[in-house]
């Protein structure tokens, strides 16, 4: 049991080491440029990854309490609960992305002001259940010895919390789940009927991203909420080590395998890539002055974005 709790405390100071630089770095790039800062997916993606990361402090805390077996100022348990809410309050920050893309890709028309609301009511939440947990009359713990966090339901008010997070997290889902459908029934029937989607490429990368975050969260959610599973610490360590992995790993790793943009960004290539694109540019206009005639696909107006044009060069006589 020391050597189990000594394994999977090393397990999380690795975690905790290696991968929030890298998540920090990114989040970092969506808030300070501004073509990234200007678009609210991004903003959205953003602050979905701050709640990510949130994951972190328990998995240090942790980690410490496995190996040294030291909880500082009982940060542990208080950081448990940061991560447990911040789980739900992502949830329903992925269902605004989701409308997000369903309002984009599919042309919806409705107020910016619905978004926003959403938003702040996630926030309202994620903040109302931590003073609840906080109280003297809920809690949500790790019991000695235990690999897994628990509900203290010997306490009056821990029901009602349990089940508003639980509620939240199904019903964000679900609604999560229904917006990506009808966006893939959206997109086979345009592709079918051969119609160009302006920024598709781009569409299509944002897409496939918030696809997958979805598919990973809601396995681990029907895995530990839907099934009874054995209160044995090798299944405690595989839960909150996949969970780690799922919040501080495979973004980033989307990330930097699906978007070519940040993956320039996150590598410092951007301004490399620029100037060898402006002195090509340079030269083929010296040399072979040309006029332009393009045909915009009609959809939502993201700015001079050179996927969203369809050009036929003609040369000058």
């Amino acid at each position: 049991m020391a050597n189990l709790e000594n394994i999977s405390g090393v397990i999380y100071l690795l975690m905790a080491a290696f991968l929030p630089p890298i998540y920090i770095r990114i989040i970092y790039i969506f808030v300070t440029r501004q073509k990234y800062r200007k678009l609210e997916c991004y903003r959205l993606m953003a602050q979905i990854g701050i709640m990510q990361l949130m994951v972190a402090p328990i998995t240090v805390l942790g980690g410490m309490r496995r190996v040294f077996d030291v909880d500082p100022l009982n940060l542990t348990e208080i950081s448990l609960k940061l991560a447990s809410i911040s789980i739900k309050v992502e949830a329903i920050l992925s269902l605004v992305l989701a409308m997000n893309r369903l309002r984009m890709i599919c042309g919806l028309k409705y107020p910016d002001a619905v978004h926003t609301v959403i938003v702040a009511l996630s926030y309202t939440y994620g903040l109302g259940l931590f003073v609840v947990l906080m109280s003297p009359w809920a809690n949500f713990r790790m019991p000695t010895g235990s690999f897994m966090g628990r509900y203290d339901f010997s306490l009056p008010l821990t029901y009602y919390a349990a089940l508003s997070a639980s509620s939240v997290m199904l019903c964000s889902t679900a609604c999560t789940f229904a917006i990506y459908v009808v966006i893939i029934c959206y997109l086979s029937r345009l592709r079918s009927q051969a119609v160009i989607i302006k920024h598709y490429k781009r569409e299509r990368t944002i897409l496939v991203y918030a696809v997958i975050r979805f598919v990973t969260d809601m396995t681990l959610l029907i895995l530990f909420n839907f099934f009874k599973l054995p209160d044995e610490p090798w299944v405690g360590i595989s839960i909150y080590t996949a969970y780690g992995l799922n919040n501080l790993l495979l973004s980033p790793l989307l990330y930097l395998s699906l978007h070519k943009a940040i993956r320039r960004d996150f590598f410092g290539m951007t301004e490399i890539q620029g100037k060898q694109s402006s002195s090509e540019k340079q030269h083929k206009r010296s040399c072979e002055p040309r006029t332009t005639m393009c045909l915009v696909v009609t959809g939502h107006d993201y700015g001079d974005d050179p996927e969203s044009r369809i050009c036929e060069r003609s040369s000058v006589i």
